[in-house]
């Protein structure tokens, strides 16, 4: 006998299945890892607002009028006026359904319609 195992590829050794449990388990691991990151990076600044998943905007309901986060001082630093960034509290009323007016609403769920309107003033910290 030359020592070698004829049978290994048809039937794995521990050793084969601890390689390729070890080599899903870092593919796994990966996965998991890059899901985290993509999630802080591009995750909405406010918890505890609404987010618009079309450009990682915050929106939301403040003291009956709809507001959305807004880019002033942070498009002058990311240059990317489309996509909002996460850690950047800037915020304002946005226009509502009638242009030129603020949109009112109870909760932040009544602001999706108008989430992408314009600011109706300034864009503040």
């Amino acid at each position: 006998s030359s020592g070698i195992n004829a049978e290994w590829p048809l039937r794995p050794g521990i050793f084969y299945l601890f390689i390729t449990s070890c080599s899903n388990m870092r593919v796994l691991v990966f996965l998991i890892a890059s899901a985290l990151i993509c999630t802080a990076v591009y995750g909405c600044t406010w918890d505890d607002a609404e987010c618009n998943k079309d450009n990682n905007c915050s929106y939301g309901c403040n003291k009956g009028l709809c507001w959305s986060q807004c880019q002033a001082t942070c498009f002058i630093r990311d240059g990317d006026q489309d996509w909002c960034r996460t850690g950047c509290r800037e915020w304002c009323y946005v226009d509502g359904e009638v242009d030129g007016n603020y949109q009112a609403c109870s909760q932040g769920t009544d602001c999706a319609g108008v989430a992408n309107n314009s600011c109706n003033g300034a864009c503040s910290i």
